[in-house]
């Protein structure tokens, strides 16, 4: 147990015991800047997702366009999807059990580009009519 030396203030010794005695550096490891958002969206639309082979990601584009007042995708959004509208398994709307919708930042208008991972042994063939829902973040 270390013992407090009278000549020395209780913080000074205090901050050589954490340190160690060593210097600590207090250089950021990154920087961050903040980007403000402009608007933050739920939107839905239906799309018919491609066989997935097994154990892999692969990117689908999506064409998504809106009609009168709602949201339009623009370059830079950012999409975070939700789980889809209806229960995994089988039947309209449905996706199938092991197959992961990952968050995607529009690069041209309209595209949305859906990283999707089938974590199976076997391909997958989700519902040609899934409606993907999620959330549009406009930066």
């Amino acid at each position: 147990m270390a013992q407090l030396p009278i000549t020395k203030s209780v913080a000074a010794v205090t901050e050589r015991l954490v340190r160690g005695g060593l210097p600590i550096n207090t250089t950021p490891l990154l920087s961050l800047t903040a980007l403000p958002v402009t608007g933050l969206f739920v939107v839905s639309f239906t799309a018919a997702i491609a066989s997935v082979a097994a154990a892999i990601s692969a990117l689908q584009e999506f064409t998504v366009t809106a009609t009168g007042d709602k949201v339009v995708l623009a370059v830079g959004d950012l999409f975070i999807p939700f789980a889809p509208a209806l229960a995994l398994g089988t039947g309209a709307g449905a996706i199938n059990a092991g197959l992961a919708l990952h968050p995607a930042r529009v690069v041209t208008a309209h595209k949305l580009p859906l990283l999707i991972s089938n974590s199976t042994a076997g391909a997958l063939d989700p519902d040609n009519t899934l409606t993907i829902a999620g959330l549009i973040i406009k930066l």
